[in-house]
């Protein structure tokens, strides 16, 4: 079902163009556009045809789309001609003259169609697919002193050219192809390059918001959210959220003059509320579950690590997994062969760990989160160093209790 134009033919197999891309297609699986002929003809008049022949119509088809045209003098000197391929004396003169034209032009406005297509998608947005990355100040200068010089071509030398015709009416040609377009777009410079700045611009919040929204997806909530503590800054701290990860584009308008849109980061906004109310929504659903193994002065280190990780945070439980530390081997690196191949050698015993939860209610949230832990003691001659936690950066929300 989708449109496209035929760009060449191999045998039974034709190159189409569909939007930006391309694709090979079966000729038995293609099917012509119908249009509505623009015009009818009567018996008995002039016409040219679609490659230039000139002949006389002599009779009409019988679905009024068409007609038998007499090319010469002969028995079967004629052709049954749909109205869409024909047109009037006329306009077979102007056409003509438009051909002659399009050889001179494409030639002469070659130097600047690389330029012109750049700012194809703010004249026409329906010929790209893709979005472009627009033109940063640099790139725009250039692109102004060449579209102005291909305006001063156009208007003294081109001003009735005109865009080629493509075999089907309906069917899309390319910008090479479009001579007038590409005349208009220079003749239109001025507000299009401003369309093309304000992409250069939005690019960077548009590139912020699909990678934000891309961590924000997957999260379904069927085991708890659990969510990171940088989606945490953008749901319950904006003002933080903004100053760390947008001031850069603040900072990019500014310096080209311009003040970034209120609305530059409404897309994102809304699913992060969205994620908001469905883990509020969660929450309650949820409890700590208090673990039997304690230990105080492990629970000092947590609290410590927390509070220099979270300022304002609370702990309000803390749960370990065992009764006792486990042993874990460690490596040391002793380097690598000519392949690159890294060797290490194995440190028996180097270190010994004890897993956990916390339960934690950091400011500005209503509800409290569960943060799995690792305290962590090295090897040092016949006993150990003094332990050390790990948070994991990542909380589940659970009901405060």
């Amino acid at each position: 079902g989708k449109v496209g134009v035929i760009e060449s033919l191999e045998g039974e197999v034709a190159k189409v163009k569909i939007g930006s891309e391309f694709d090979f297609v079966a000729v038995q699986d293609l099917k012509k556009i119908e249009t509505e002929p623009k015009r009818t003809f009567r018996v008995g008049d002039q016409v040219v045809s679609g490659g230039g022949s000139a002949g006389v119509i002599e009779s009409l088809s019988d679905d009024g789309k068409g007609a038998k045209v007499r090319y010469g003098n002969g028995k079967y000197d004629f052709k049954w001609e749909a109205f869409a391929n024909l047109r009037s004396p006329d306009e077979g003169r102007r056409d003509a003259e438009q051909e002659k034209m399009w050889k001179v032009f494409r030639v002469e406005a070659r130097p600047y169609l690389i330029t012109v297509q750049k700012l194809e998608q703010f004249y026409n947005p329906k010929a790209m697919d893709m979005k472009g990355s627009g033109l940063d100040d640099e790139a725009r200068k250039k692109a102004a002193v060449e579209l102005a010089e291909l305006d001063r071509i156009c208007r003294t030398k081109y001003p009735n050219i005109e865009n080629e015709k493509p075999i089907n009416p309906r069917a899309e040609v390319l910008l090479n192809e479009r001579y007038g377009d590409q005349c208009a777009i220079a003749r239109e410079r001025e507000p299009l390059l401003k369309k093309a700045k304000a992409r250069f611009l939005a690019l960077d919040a548009e590139r912020e918001t699909h990678s934000w929204s891309l961590d924000i997806t997957p999260l379904s909530g069927e085991n708890g959210y659990e969510v990171s503590d940088k989606l945490q800054t953008l749901i319950y701290d904006r003002a933080a959220w903004e100053k760390k990860n947008i001031e850069y584009i603040r900072k990019k308008y500014a310096a080209a003059g311009e003040t970034m849109p209120a609305d530059a980061f409404a897309a994102l906004y809304k699913i992060a509320d969205e994620l908001k109310a469905k883990i509020e929504a969660d929450a309650p659903t949820r409890s700590w579950e208090q673990s039997k193994f304690k230990d105080a002065a492990l629970e000092g280190v947590v609290k410590r690590r927390i509070a220099a990780d979270y300022p304002g945070g609370q702990v309000l439980k803390i749960g370990l997994d065992s009764a006792n530390w486990s042993l874990r081997d460690g490596k040391e690196n002793i380097g690598s062969n000519s392949g690159g191949t890294q060797y290490y050698l194995r440190i028996k015993g180097a270190y010994r760990i004890r897993t956990g939860r916390a339960l934690v209610r950091l400011p500005n949230q209503s509800f409290c989160q569960i943060r799995y832990i690792e305290l962590i003691q090295s090897k040092k001659g016949a006993g150990f160093e003094a332990a050390w936690a790990m948070v994991e950066t990542r909380g589940k929300f659970v009901k405060c209790q």
